[in-house]
């Protein structure tokens, strides 16, 4: 393929163009919770501009030579908020002197041999009500109409996502299913492209694959999942943008923790709760669609393989918070609730990857779990 044509392939995921920000609106903002990167060519603007960006620039924070932040807490808000949530470099100067971080969020750009697919962060929720409005099926739209040999890594990030679109297996199973077949890849000895389609071909056909045996011990469970829900939200739960959605369901946590509250209250409303939750897996499938779309694509299969294991703990917290807040008695709002704790772990998850992978490691003595261990703790 000519190269100058292989760089004008561009691929925009279903509902891109539909996000709009909503600002102070909005009651996850953006603008808190997290290290604000600011690039280097914003950096040169405003330096240049010394007299007029004077207050911005005092407001920055040199962590080395080629990385600069806005000087705060990770866990506070940015200082250039306004009281009313509002940006103050917007205000005063424009979109345009905004850092890349702050115009690009939500969206994802991902460009791959000479392939630039654009989608959407889940750590937005008017991305997530868009995901939730969108009727059709979650897809990259080819806005080129060439037809293209995809790179392996594409069709191994295809083939995840057409068994997380399989009608006749449960989220769990289509999760495990995914997660089991880049595992079999790394298994091995050498990863050729023959070798990588030869095993594709093997899950391609989904309905061969068993699905999930429920064996679990609910004691274990419950208690695997709560203490895991404890660790990922210790350093969260206070971050004053994720404090409101984490605060009950934290203390209800640690009664649980603490054996005050016993197995079987928790599986009796366990079994009611999965009923409702279930309702929804459609809204959550695209979801999941969402984020294999933006996280599953490196040439290193490994890598694949962690980031579909951390959208699989993202999975499984979001759901285990909606089953507290059910057990606290709010069973009205259980697609708002949804909806929130997708945002949630996506903050706490997608943009601290490389703690959560380190605790992982500290935890399990390894960076991947193996499909026998997910079963086995967390899958009920």
């Amino acid at each position: 393929m000519d190269k100058n044509k292989k760089n004008t392939i561009e691929k925009i995921m279903i509902g891109y163009n539909d996000f709009k920000c909503i600002a102070d609106k909005c009651k996850f903002t953006c603008c808190s919770g997290w290290d604000i990167n600011i690039d280097s060519n914003t950096y040169e603007k405003w330096n240049k501009e010394n007299s007029k960006c004077k207050d911005m620039l005092n407001k920055l924070k040199f962590v080395d030579d080629d990385y600069i932040i806005v000087n705060k807490k990770t866990r506070d808000t940015c200082p250039f908020l306004d009281n009313k949530g509002l940006c103050n470099i917007v205000k005063s100067n424009g979109d345009e002197y905004l850092s890349l971080t702050c115009q690009r969020f939500p969206r994802i750009e991902n460009t791959f041999e000479g392939i630039k697919e654009l989608t959407l962060s889940c750590s937005c929720p008017e991305v997530v009500d868009i995901i939730d409005k969108i009727e059709e099926e979650i897809i990259l739209v080819n806005c080129n109409n060439d037809d293209i040999d995809l790179p392996i890594e594409i069709k191994i990030r295809d083939t995840i996502i057409k068994i997380i679109k399989e009608k006749n297996l449960s989220i769990e199973s289509k999760l495990i299913v995914s997660y089991r077949m880049l595992l079999d890849i790394l298994d091995n000895e050498e990863l050729t492209e023959e070798v990588v389609l030869n095993e594709l071909e093997k899950y391609n056909n989904i309905i061969l694959q068993k699905t999930l045996q429920n064996k679990s011990d609910y004691n274990k469970t419950f208690r695997t999942i709560n203490n895991l829900f404890l660790d990922i939200i210790e350093n969260y739960k206070n971050v004053p943008v994720l404090k409101s959605s984490l605060n009950d369901i934290s203390q209800i946590s640690m009664k649980i923790y603490r054996g005050q509250i016993k197995t079987s209250e928790l599986i009796e409303v366990w079994n009611e709760f999965i009923n409702y939750f279930n309702k929804y897996n459609k809204f959550i499938e695209k979801f999941i669609v969402t984020k294999v779309l933006g996280n599953c694509l490196n040439e290193d299969v490994e890598e694949i393989a962690i980031n579909l294991e951390l959208i699989i703990l993202e999975y499984l917290l979001l759901r285990y918070s909606v089953f507290l807040k059910v057990f606290l008695g709010d069973k009205e709002n259980l697609l708002q609730n949804i909806k929130d704790y997708i945002v949630v772990f996506s903050r706490i998850i997608d943009n601290n990857s490389d703690a959560v992978v380190e605790f992982i490691e500290d935890q399990y003595g390894d960076i991947l779990f193996t499909v026998e261990y997910l079963q086995k703790n967390f899958i009920m």
